[in-house]
């Protein structure tokens, strides 16, 4: 997911031999086999567009969620009986 969310490859390298490299796309494009030594080749080109994610990160999800919830309130207080 971070690859995708960055639009960017992801190169991964571990000792426990869990090693990969992921496309922009989150595709896995090689991966290795846990404790086997291996080699995993892939091509990873620097870019200097960012995805809409890397721009705004979380401020879409809290916008959301606070719109959502004056929505949730709103629907609430209109349901309320009325004094008189």
């Amino acid at each position: 997911m971070r690859a995708v969310e960055t639009g960017r490859p992801m190169l991964r390298a571990a000792n426990t031999g869990l090693s990969c490299f992921i496309d922009p796309r989150g595709r896995i494009q090689g991966m290795t086999e846990i404790y086997q030594p291996a080699v995993v080749e892939g091509v990873a080109i620097a870019q200097k567009n960012i995805t809409p994610y890397v721009r705004f990160r979380d401020w879409a999800g809290v916008l959301a969620t606070l719109l959502a919830g004056c929505a949730l309130l709103l629907a609430r207080l209109r349901r309320l009986p009325k004094v008189e």
